[in-house]
């Protein structure tokens, strides 16, 4: 069996943690080829255009369906070379604008990309979200919908029976209660560590992750997040604080 992983930074990985990249670990179970198509901070759209141009290649595809009102083309910053930047929220935008050495051009892209979030009509993008679903299952039925952000879903209740989505079934729950478990109160006075940390997830995380996303694909059993994961370590063995 051959797997395709389309999605944001919820879909990739760094290269140190890939052992427990979840659909690696997947892949281990269902003894099976997995290739990820997913890139940080990127749209619905994005990975809808990579899943039309590659699915075919999958004997099952498994789409992460990210936050509805990101931006959907990438800026070309001076501080990054020829390299894309994906900016998906106002706090993204002041991010940069406080930690990077910015070009004219630079804020000038930044400008108008704020004021395109501020003027995003959200009834349009939660639209285009939803029909790309529809064209996704319209184009392989069997594909695995997993959602990364609950609150940013935008299917009817009726796709969310048929999909067997459930409210604890999303990246965002696993990474909260990965949270609460290491009793990080502010999750932004963290940064990740880059040999502890797999799309977001921590090793013990990871695990669970994926075998609850494996109980899908065999059983058909819908995903959710358990009440508990226990971590073998302390915080700081997984983030670094912030000075």
């Amino acid at each position: 069996m051959k797997i395709g992983i389309f999605g944001d930074s919820f879909a990739i990985g760094h290269e140190p943690t890939k052992p427990f990249h979840w659909y690696n670990l997947l892949a281990e179970k269902l003894d099976s080829k997995v290739h990820t198509y997913g890139m940080g901070a990127t749209s619905t759209f994005y990975s809808y255009k990579n899943f039309m141009l590659y699915h075919w290649q999958y004997d099952l595809n498994i789409f992460l369906v990210t936050s509805y009102p990101r931006y959907t083309k990438p800026l070309y910053m001076s501080f990054s070379g020829p390299s894309q930047n994906w900016v998906s929220s106002t706090n993204a935008i002041e991010h940069l604008r406080n930690n990077f050495n910015l070009s004219h051009d630079d804020k000038v892209q930044l400008d108008m990309l704020y004021g395109w979030y501020v003027m995003s009509d959200d009834d349009f993008t939660k639209l285009a979200q939803g029909l790309i679903v529809d064209k996704i299952l319209q184009t392989r039925p069997d594909t695995l919908i997993i959602p990364c952000f609950d609150q940013d879903l935008s299917l009817s209740y009726e796709t969310r029976q048929k999909l067997g989505i459930t409210e604890t079934g999303n990246c965002l729950t696993f990474l909260q209660k990965q949270y609460d478990e290491l009793g990080m109160k502010d999750s932004n006075s963290f940064t990740e560590r880059l040999d502890a940390i797999a799309c977001h997830f921590t090793k013990e995380v990871s695990e669970v992750f994926t075998e609850a996303v494996y109980n899908k694909i065999k059983y058909n059993t819908a995903i959710s997040c358990p009440t508990r994961i226990e971590h073998l370590h302390e915080v700081t063995h997984y983030y670094d604080k912030k000075l």
